[in-house]
Parts: structure tokens; C-alpha cells; sequence
């Protein structure tokens, strides 16, 4: 601000000499303001570097923390991003003081913002939502082989906070909304240590079902990647037209699922085979008059 004096004005020099004086005056002022404007800003590059550091080590530390609790993968993840995102905030609002801006104008005009991009978004918001959710309930973690129920199925090889990813058996990659994965049913094949394998087999009705139970029963028990026990079940299912349906449900740990079932299966065709029992085709018998 420019503060003028009392000067008698008494002839052209006098004018000459107030010129001077508000000129003067001026320049003072000028640099008295740049000078202030430069320390301010010289202070505000000093808080924003040592804030980023200070907020590096905070995450770190914090992460340590997540971790030292066996913490899911994806949460330590989620919740890195928020303490991020808050600590960036907290230092922007303290620099933003620092210059002499209204903390209350700040927020006012972020929530302005923010209501104004969550009408223009609301499908990503919705996605975040759902990322949110899953990861705080947990239906499925990462390396989890999952099927979407009339969509998809792969395993989880990332979760993140809009979208997840999944990795197909013939080694597709399908990246899916996490708002469809949160408000659909979801079928996880490895939530379990172990799982079970069902099978069919069909003798005819000339057949012994004893001796047949017994043959498989034998192959159940040399497959070394079955678990034994009171598990093992060997009945008959169904009395078909042609056939003698046997059910077979035995157990097998997850990872060893599909490798159990096709030996099992080959296994089961080679021993019905040498002794002589068959696999019926469906048979008709016609009469004529």
C-alpha cells in the first residue's frame, strides 16, 4: 500500500520533488512486496519437498505395518492409496494457508467439483465402489480360479480399484468392472484346500455291481492324487434305459483338481476294459407286428 505524506506544494520543483517521492515510495513498496512474495514461495518448495519425503516414509512405514498384520494384498493396496491421497491433500491445504487462501473457500470448491464430476462419472465411481467393497469382503484373492456367473471364468491375477483382471485357461487376459463383479454371483473353485470329483459310469444290466464297484474302487485307490478315507463314494445313481448308472465322488486337493479328474477318468475306461466290462450304448428294441 501506497502511503502518502503531508507535502506543501509551492512551486514546480515542490511538484518535482512529490514525484520523486511517490515514485520512490512505489519501488519501495514493489520490492518490499516481491521480496515477501519470493520468501513465501522460496518456503512453500521447502514444505512441499520435505511434506513428499515425510509422506514417502509415512506409506512405507504404514505398508510394514499392513503387511506385519497378513493383510490381503489388494487392502494394503487400497488403503496405501487412501493414506496417499489424504496426506497430499492435508500438505496442498497447508501451502494453500500459507499463501493466505481460505481453507473453507478450498473445501467448498471441491465439493463443488466433486459432486459435479460425480454426476459425469458415475459409472467409474460405481467401479470404485464395487473395488472398494471387494476387497473389504474378500470373495476372492489373487491366484483364486473364479467363474462369473454367465460371463467369465480365469484366475485373478489382479485386483485394483475399478476393473479386475482375470487370466483365461487358453491364455486370454478379460478385464472386468469391478461394478459388475460386486452385484453378481461369483463362483470361486479355490476358495477350499481340497475339492471333490464327480463322475459317472455306466455297466449294463447283465453286469455284477458288486465286481464293478470293485474294479473302481481298486483304481480309486492306486491314484495317487486322490485323498482315501470315508469320502469315497461308489453307488448306483440311476437305472437308465440301456444302462446301470454308478455316481463316483471322491476327493482331491484344489490344485491337483483337473489333473485327478482326466487320470482318474483314463484310468477308469483302461480297467473296465480289462475286465471285460463294457459301456453300454443306448440301446432301442423295436417291435413289429
Amino acid at each position: 500500500m501506497i502511503i502518502l505524506t503531508d507535502i506543501k506544494i509551492e512551486d514546480l520543483s515542490d511538484v518535482a520533488e512529490v514525484e520523486k517521492s511517490i515514485f520512490r515510495q512505489f519501488t519501495d513498496n514493489l520490492k518490499l512486496n516481491s521480496l515477501d512474495f519470493l520468501m513465501r514461495v522460496l518456503i512453500a518448495v521447502v514444505v512441499l519437498l520435505v511434506g513428499i519425503r515425510v509422506i514417502r516414509f509415512v506409506r512405507k512405514w504404514f505398508s510394514k505395518l499392513l503387511e506385519m498384520r497378513s493383510l490381503d494384498e489388494s487392502m494394503i493396496r487400497l488403503l496405501d492409496e487412501i493414506i496417499r491421497f489424504v496426506l497430499y491433500f492435508l500438505l496442498i491445504m497447508f501451502i494453500a494457508a500459507h499463501f493466505g487462501v481460505d481453507a473453507a473457500s478450498i473445501i467448498a470448491i471441491l465439493g463443488s467439483a466433486g459432486l459435479t464430476l460425480g454426476l459425469a462419472f458415475q459409472g467409474a465411481l460405481s467401479n470404485f465402489a464395487g473395488g472398494v467393497l471387494i476387497m473389504s469382503t474378500k470373495p476372492f484373492k489373487i491366484g483364486d480360479f473364479i467363474e462369473i456367473t454367465g460371463s467369465h471364468t480365469g484366475t485373478v491375477t489382479a485386483i485394483g480399484l475399478v476393473h479386475t483382471r482375470l487370466l483365461t485357461i487358453d491364455n486370454r487376459v478379460i478385464i472386468v468392472p469391478n461394478g459388475e463383479l460386486a452385484n453378481t454371483t461369483i463362483i470361486n473353485y479355490t476358495d477350499r484346500e481340497k475339492r471333490r470329483i464327480e463322475l459317472e459310469v455306466s455297466i449294463p444290466y447283465s453286469q455284477d455291481i458288486d465286481a464293478a464297484k470293485k474294479v473302481i474302487s481298486e483304481v480309486i485307490r492306486k491314484e495317487p492324487l486322490l485323498l482315501g478315507g470315508d469320502d469315497i463314494l461308489i453307488y448306483v445313481d440311476a437305472m437308465s434305459s440301456s444302462s446301470v448308472d454308478l455316481g463316483i465322488k471322491v476327493y482331491t486337493k484344489t490344485e491337483n483338481y483337473l489333473q485327478a479328474k482326466w487320470s482318474l477318468t483314463e484310468n477308469l475306461k483302461k480297467a473296465l476294459d480289462a475286465n471285460g466290462i463294457e459301456i453300454p450304448f443306448t440301446q432301442v428294441d423295436i417291435h413289429m407286428r
